[in-house]
């Protein structure tokens, strides 16, 4: 039971991904997760959870440094409509600025 809550809240491995890699039926794992009163983590919630381990260096970066999101994408490979996720998760706006394509 450690090794799959370490899967789905240390790796952040969706049950599908765990499924793949063990070999246990989503249903299954949800059955065991259920029975010892964890919660176990979909798709939204890793999502969100992976978003807020970036949150810092994305705001960082385009806050402090003021680097446009296209270039945060060309040096550190953060798409721009991810950073702008991960901001808005955080209520705070992306930076607009002109000729980014530049």
């Amino acid at each position: 039971m450690d090794k799959l809550v370490y899967l789905n809240h240390q790796m952040l491995k969706t049950p599908f991904e765990i499924q793949k890699e063990i070999g246990i039926s989503t249903k299954d794992l949800e059955l065991l997760f259920n029975e010892n009163n964890i919660k176990l983590l979909k798709l939204p919630d890793i999502a969100f959870n992976k978003r807020s381990k970036d949150f810092e260096k994305i705001y960082h970066l385009h806050i402090n440094k003021r680097l446009s999101l296209n270039e945060i994408y060309r040096q550190y490979g953060y798409s721009p409509l991810y950073s702008k996720r991960v901001l808005k998760d955080r209520g705070i706006d992306h930076l607009n600025f002109v000729n980014q394509m530049k």
